[in-house]
């Protein structure tokens, strides 16, 4: 083996190495969280809104906003919190659409109901019969 291939082989270990690493941390707060442009953010996550990130620091909690955090940031953060909005929408339609079903379904009833009073009307208070009184 001549010595180029030595030392990517050796780049190539510490890059897998280091990258299993990042994958081997559990806890997102292991991880620091990153501006876009490498910084550290000194604080820990409090939530994940669409405007952006809530950490809450050593002055107080402020909120950074998505497009200025790091896409690793975003990727563990931001990515959940979406997926989280999408089923509580996917599940409020649901909600919605057997309510509107069951609505439906209530005035079909009604309506049916409705028509068969009208079609027998001769029992019902109120209603006038163009038939002559019967004869005694």
């Amino acid at each position: 083996m001549t010595a180029y291939h030595k030392s990517y082989l050796i780049a190539l270990l510490v890059v897998a190495v280091s990258s299993l690493r990042v994958l081997a941390a559990e806890d997102q707060a292991d991880i620091p969280l990153r501006m876009a442009n490498g910084t550290v953010i000194a604080g820990t996550v409090q939530e994940a809104t669409p405007g952006g990130l809530v950490i809450q620091g050593e002055k107080g909690q402020y909120t950074a906003p998505w497009k200025y955090l790091s896409a690793g940031t975003r990727y563990r953060y931001e990515l959940p919190m979406l997926a989280e909005q999408e089923a509580a929408r996917a599940l409020a339609l649901k909600k919605a659409q057997a309510a509107a079903a069951k609505k439906e379904a209530a005035e079909k009833a009604a309506a049916a109901k409705a028509a068969a009073t009208n079609a027998t009307g001769t029992n019902a208070v109120g209603v006038v019969s163009n038939m002559p009184p019967a004869k005694k």
